[in-house]
């Protein structure tokens, strides 16, 4: 029924994660009728619903259909068609109207009368000025855009006294309410390269869908908040940390424009220039934030981009926290008496002398030349005191100006220059 919603599962199948590919036949009452024998050839190849709908109605129930997660791709011919392919992010098969199709209705027709109206969506057809001069055949045709364009051209072959006219469902429906006679354009070889193209995009739509899926499950475990776009800068995966920056858990943000949803964190520019972009500090949400933009390629082409947000203070403590475990590693005596290696007579004597000394509380002055082991014997005393539980630091007493060593063995109050603590 034209303009009303009614649905027919014509085959049980299994729904989201079958083996079976979903597909929404979208049509007015006419061409279903027409279609239904091609519809049938699909059994055990597809689970086909069949809904009627017309212009603006198509679209709020194809919609309908996808927000729900019942379909792969849609089916359809001429204006609805189009409507759908303008309004959905969604693969759309179109029934096409060929050469062959038309003449074929223009046969049929010329079996009734001798005048022809064709009315046809979109566009008129130059070629059939042609045709009709080999059928021996008056044909005068138009096109229309909307319902209400479709009923002035009509009417206007109507009063023309036109008997016979050949066209879309829309038209045939409205020949027959006149009692004239309507010709459906299609043939059942262009509705079954329609369900052709509708199975192959539905195999696409499900490989692309596994990929996002898989996507998604690595960016839901990150902390970090990140977010994925198709070439079209529209949002295709997106993690529970960036869903709560942008929006309410409820919003839902796949299929969005990111620019539109955010401009700030827009990747029109990643797109268009298939740069990188690695650690940008940006202010977003009243937070600094550290920012990652990387285009996605397939084949050497981009295909989207990555958006990686890092929050700024998280990476400051983990910053202080590293410095702080690098620091205590770099004040831990390593080596052992153990460890050092020597036979000689007076290499083994300033071994013992050391081991000496480490048992008591004096302070020792090792002396030698540059390379013959000082701080080796120093951490090797450290180890063997009372003290090897303590931190060893190691100063390189060239390193520092002559005005600064002696504060830096003995102490300075905190202030007492630029950054001294």
């Amino acid at each position: 029924m034209t303009g009303n919603r009614s649905s027919s599962p014509l085959f049980p199948v299994p729904m989201r994660g079958g083996t079976l590919p979903r597909l929404c036949f979208l049509s007015y009452r006419q061409i279903r009728g027409f279609a239904m024998p091609v519809v049938a050839e699909y059994t055990g190849r597809a689970e086909i619903t069949v809904l009627d709908g017309t212009f603006g109605d198509a679209l709020a129930i194809a919609r309908d259909r996808l927000e729900r997660g019942l379909v792969d791709a849609f089916v359809s011919a001429g204006s609805n068609a189009s409507i759908l392919r303008a309004g959905l992010q969604a693969p759309v098969a179109t029934i096409q109207l060929t050469g062959f199709d038309l003449l074929q209705a223009l046969i049929k027709a010329r079996r009734i009368a001798s005048r022809v109206g064709v009315v046809m969506y979109g566009q008129t057809i130059p070629e059939l000025d042609e045709v009709k001069d080999l059928l021996n055949i008056e044909v005068v045709q138009h096109a229309y855009r909307t319902p209400d364009d479709a009923r002035q051209r009509f009417e206007q072959l109507r009063r023309e006294g036109f008997e016979v006219i050949v066209g879309s469902s829309l038209v045939v429906e409205l020949a027959e309410q006149a009692g004239l006679h309507g010709l459906l354009a299609y043939s059942l070889g262009s509705v079954r390269k329609g369900f052709e193209d509708a199975l192959e995009l539905a195999r696409v739509a499900r490989l692309e869908a596994g990929r996002y899926e898989q996507l998604n499950s690595v960016l839901h475990n990150l902390q970090e908040a990140v977010l994925a776009v198709d070439r079209d800068n529209r949002v295709i995966a997106v993690n529970p940390a960036m869903q709560q920056l942008l929006g309410p858990s409820q919003t839902r943000l796949i299929g969005q424009s990111l620019q539109a949803l955010e401009p700030e964190l827009s990747l029109q520019a990643t797109l268009a220039s298939g740069q990188v972009e690695r650690a940008v500090v940006q202010r977003f949400a009243q937070r600094d934030w550290v920012v990652n933009r990387t285009p996605i390629r397939e084949h050497g082409e981009i295909v989207g981009a990555a958006l990686t947000l890092y929050d700024a203070r998280a990476i400051q403590e983990a910053d202080t926290s590293l410095r702080m475990q690098q620091g205590r590693r770099q004040s831990a005596a390593r080596h052992r008496f153990a460890n050092l290696i020597g036979r000689s007579p007076a290499f083994v004597r300033a071994v013992q002398t050391a081991k000496r000394f480490a048992r008591t509380d004096l302070t020792v002055l090792i002396v030698g030349e540059s390379g013959v082991g000082k701080e080796l014997f120093a951490q090797s005393i450290h180890n063997d005191s009372v003290r090897a539980g303590r931190p060893f630091v190691a100063v390189n007493c060239a390193a520092f100006p002559e005005a600064l060593l002696e504060s830096e063995l003995f102490g300075y109050e905190e202030g007492a220059f630029t950054g001294s603590r």
